[in-house]
């Protein structure tokens, strides 16, 4: 609908929230406009001002008391809504887990519990939840590659970008290096996670893709998937970049300000120098 005057558009504007402003004078370098007719009165309230519209009529203006009582009227629609598509989900469950026997109950449990590994090592009672990495894997990786190695970093957005690069560079440089290329890996790549090859499986293979590309490299880890179940993690990292010549527990930005972690990274780093030279 088309605003036949400037106060009939503050109107609409005014009921958004929005608040103009107007330059007193033309701004040096200004493109030229149309002058604004406000109507016949200048200086009032817009919202005073504002004649009725052709099209549909506005909203009214609630107060508090009667905004917030028809905020609550919505929720509690929105909570019956999401109620009845649960019930309907609920009735469509082939088997309620009510139903299910103390005896068919143990026997699966026996099943699970004397589940093995590929190489025939039963899992450790406990640890059986922890027998592969989280599906819905998140990381924020930074590689830097040089002659001879491939560092593969967890970068913290909860610490200086710029600080966690210049570690990195200073620790190559230490170890008698300089950066060739750098690359990002950030995942998931969208929000939805279970978009085809979104999950971690996809991420393993993004990144073993890259590392088929720089064979005959040593790759050095730090603070990758930390938050993952160890066993889990080792085997998910060994078939994304092979073996780790260094896979150090901490990220730059948890090396960056303790001392004792660089003294230790570095006594990690020292025997890869003289055997790479």
């Amino acid at each position: 609908m088309p605003l036949e005057t400037e106060a009939q558009r503050q109107f609409y504007l005014g009921v958004a929230g929005i608040q103009l402003w107007y330059a007193r004078k033309p701004q040096p370098g200004a493109a030229p406009s149309p002058d604004f007719d406000f109507g016949e009165v200048v200086g009032a309230d817009p919202l005073a001002l504002a004649p009725g519209p052709k099209g549909p009529q506005p909203l009214e203006r609630l107060g508090s008391d009667e905004g917030l009582a028809r905020v609550q009227g919505l929720m509690k629609q929105v909570e019956g809504a999401r109620r009845s598509v649960d019930d309907k989900v609920a009735e469509k469950v082939p088997v309620a887990l009510s139903t299910i026997s103390p005896e068919v109950a143990t026997e699966n449990e026996d099943r699970v519990l004397s589940a093995e590994t590929p190489d025939n090592n039963p899992l450790p009672v406990g640890r059986l939840a922890e027998a592969s990495v989280r599906s819905s894997l998140s990381a924020n990786l930074k590689v830097w590659v040089t002659e001879s190695f491939v560092m593969v970093c967890a970068v913290s957005s909860d610490t200086s970008v710029q600080l966690q690069e210049n570690l990195a560079t200073n620790i190559l440089r230490a170890m008698g290096q300089s950066v060739k290329a750098s690359q990002t890996f950030m995942w998931p790549v969208f929000g939805n996670p279970v978009v085809p090859g979104n999950d971690a499986e996809g991420f393993r293979q993004v990144l073993a893709d890259f590392a088929r590309d720089h064979t005959g490299k040593k790759f050095l880890g730090l603070g990758l998937l930390s938050d993952e179940p160890y066993e889990a993690r080792a085997e998910w990292l060994k078939s994304a970049f092979g073996s780790l010549q260094v896979d150090y527990p901490y990220g730059l930005a948890g090396i960056a300000t303790d001392p004792e972690r660089k003294r230790s990274l570095w006594a990690e780093l020292k025997p890869l120098l003289s055997r790479n030279g």
